[in-house]
């Protein structure tokens, strides 16, 4: 898990989020799952407590310019043992409504394993169109996205509350 990025890795990842997966150690299903079930938890209609992200083991990266801390444009976390990696909006900020889920995948075909696993936990799709998948679970909607490229898949899953649930 990375825990320090330098100034541009933070920059390019708060530009285009897509991109970042592309750096990461492809992650497991299981990896995958787990992390999406803590944004699932951290998921209020408030919007993303990210202490209860921090109080199951994920700790957040730090940046630093000059040797000198400074301010993320977005709260990113990993966890020791979880190839997956979950980004928030700055902590504390009202803005802070979408906790996502961003991760490599070792092969293109891991992604329809990876959304029959999400189905078995959250149910049937509310929708499926091409490679992006909807669930409705606890008040809250999860969005599956395939991202990356043939040559380097990775996955996004977006977690949000409903309006009006919780």
């Amino acid at each position: 898990m990375l825990k320090r990025f330098a100034l541009p890795a933070v920059a390019a990842a708060a530009a285009l989020a897509v991109p970042a997966s592309a750096q990461l150690k492809p992650a497991s299903e299981a990896h995958i799952t787990a992390a999406t079930a803590q944004c699932l938890a951290a998921t209020t209609a408030e919007g993303i407590d990210t202490d209860i992200i921090e109080s199951a083991g994920w700790e957040a990266a730090t940046a630093s310019k000059d040797g000198k801390a400074i301010a993320m444009p977005l709260g990113i976390y990993g966890a020791s043992g979880n190839d997956a990696m979950i980004m928030t909006g700055p902590k504390g900020e009202a803005a802070n409504k979408v906790c996502i889920v961003m991760a490599r995948m070792g092969k293109l075909k891991e992604y329809d394993a990876l959304a029959s696993a999400m189905s078995a936990r959250y149910g049937k799709p509310l929708k499926v169109e091409g490679g992006k998948r909807i669930w409705s679970a606890d008040g809250k909607i999860i969005q599956m996205d395939a991202t990356g490229s043939r040559e380097k898949p990775s996955v996004r899953i977006a977690t949000m509350a409903v309006s009006g649930a919780n």
